[in-house]
């Protein structure tokens, strides 16, 4: 006789907890990146990755992530990106970003497809925490790098000061999460989340990323939206000392970066690196401004399937051959939206802007079934709620600044959202209906959460 329904779903659950602990840990090296600098011959992230995606697909958990909203506009998203490449001005460029990009999609997959429980994705969350501050303590302990004085990593895609202000931005909502929990959270894990979360400012102001700052600027905004009057004063308070704390702690030069705009004619500096560094950062923006009016041009000549993903540069390179332009460096929009824009027309920004506002609306779906319900747990998955609206809010904002709309970094913080909504949601219905929360990663069905609408106070 074959096996029995029960032992079928035992094994797929067992499939499952070990492609999301493959998933953590995956998570944890990609984040941290501490593998770049120690044992990076293992290859271990491809190891995890590869393992959680073989548990997702024998589980049947990377087709979940499809079956949602999100997940069919992501496949459109693909599709239209591969049906543009025999458009592209480089076709053979186009089709190996589509590659790149399929990565990206999978990766995003597996973190909503293998987080089912709410318990799995608090676990999720926190080992984000435990990543940023990893890559931050690595940074200031002797393991970063200095890129005109801007703190990063030594090698790899955190050695770029813009990435890694983006790898500790995204973990900062989540930090405060640890730090703020309801009733009286336990000393070491508010040392932990304090002490984990001051590291990763202090970084993060290291890193000279006016972007990063900007996005700063928005969560505390967004946070200062969502809190009472004396909050807002006392949160306002909180964070003008920090600001000033952090400022008085930085080199003159990353001081005068953050304060440099588009010019420094007339100005004076203390030292040759000052004016250097303020040299660079009026340069930035002059080239960002230069850039972000190609794109647009670029969107307006071609707006069904724009130039081809990764094209933008050797387009605008081109063109300037073709008019008799000096040669230009090889330089990317400077923005996601246009980067999409420009590289893959007008639709696949829309269908990108629809991920993003249906991620947002299913974190607050979830607050507002959770914000005036008194219980503890519920507390707990509102205040997360709030963390993932947050962090997703800075990322929308941050995005603006640089080009990196196909890396996996922006779509993780997105499957990251939309995990806490599912999981959230089928976490309220369970409470709901008095049953206990099932394990870690044992549902082997289509989680209740990712039918929209399942709890009651969701359906207006």
């Amino acid at each position: 006789m074959g096996p029995s329904l029960s032992q079928i779903g035992n094994e797929s659950n067992g499939i499952q907890a070990i492609g999301f602990a493959a998933l953590l840990g995956f998570v944890y090296a990609y984040n941290s990146r501490v593998l770049d600098l120690h044992f990076s011959y293992l290859h271990l992230p491809l190891v995890l990755g590869v393992t959680s995606g073989i548990c997702a697909i024998v589980a049947g958990s990377l087709f979940k992530a499809f079956k949602t909203r999100v997940g069919i506009l992501y496949l459109f998203l693909t599709c239209w990106f591969a049906a543009g490449v025999p458009f592209a001005y480089w076709r053979g460029g186009s089709a190996g970003q589509v590659r790149e990009w399929l990565r990206t999609l999978a990766i995003w997959a597996f973190l909503v497809g293998l987080t089912v429980t709410y318990r799995g994705c608090k676990l999720l969350l926190n080992t984000v925490v435990l990543a940023a501050g990893t890559a931050a303590l690595m940074a200031l302990t002797g393991g970063g790098a200095q890129i005109e004085g801007r703190l990063s990593l030594e090698q790899g895609q955190l050695g770029n000061p813009n990435y890694f202000a983006l790898e500790l931005l995204v973990a900062l909502p989540f930090a405060w999460r640890l730090f703020s929990g309801d009733g009286q959270p336990g000393m070491f894990r508010r040392l932990f989340a304090g002490g984990w979360g001051g590291l990763m400012l202090l970084s993060l102001f290291k890193s000279g990323s006016r972007a990063g700052l900007y996005a700063l600027g928005v969560m505390v905004l967004l946070v200062l939206l969502r809190v009472s009057l004396i909050q807002k004063i006392q949160i306002a308070l909180a964070a003008s000392i920090l600001l000033l704390s952090m400022f008085a702690v930085l080199p003159s030069y990353l001081r005068e970066r953050y304060f440099t705009f588009s010019s420094t004619e007339g100005m004076q500096y203390e030292n040759v690196t000052d004016a250097r560094v303020a040299s660079s950062a009026a340069g930035s923006t002059l080239q960002r401004q230069h850039v972000l009016r190609q794109s647009i041009s670029i969107t307006l000549a071609r707006p069904v399937f724009g130039v081809g993903l990764g094209n933008f540069a050797p387009y605008v390179n081109q063109i300037n051959r073709d008019e008799g332009r000096p040669k230009e460096p090889y330089l990317g929009t400077h923005n996601s939206y246009m980067q999409i824009a420009s590289e893959a027309g007008i639709p696949a920004l829309l269908t990108w802007l629809g991920i993003m506002a249906m991620s947002w609306r299913s974190l607050t779906r979830l607050i507002r079934a959770t914000r005036h319900d008194s219980r503890p747990q519920v507390r707990e998955i509102c205040r997360t709620a709030h963390a993932a609206q947050v962090c997703l809010g800075s990322l929308c904002a941050f995005l603006a600044f640089i080009h990196m709309a196909y890396d996996i970094l922006p779509h993780m913080v997105i499957g990251l959202a939309l995990a806490v909504a599912y999981t959230g949601e089928r976490e309220l219905a369970l409470l709901d209906t008095g049953e206990s929360q099932p394990a870690l990663s044992g549902a082997t069905e289509v989680p209740d959460a990712y039918r929209p609408g399942i709890v009651p106070a969701m359906r207006a």
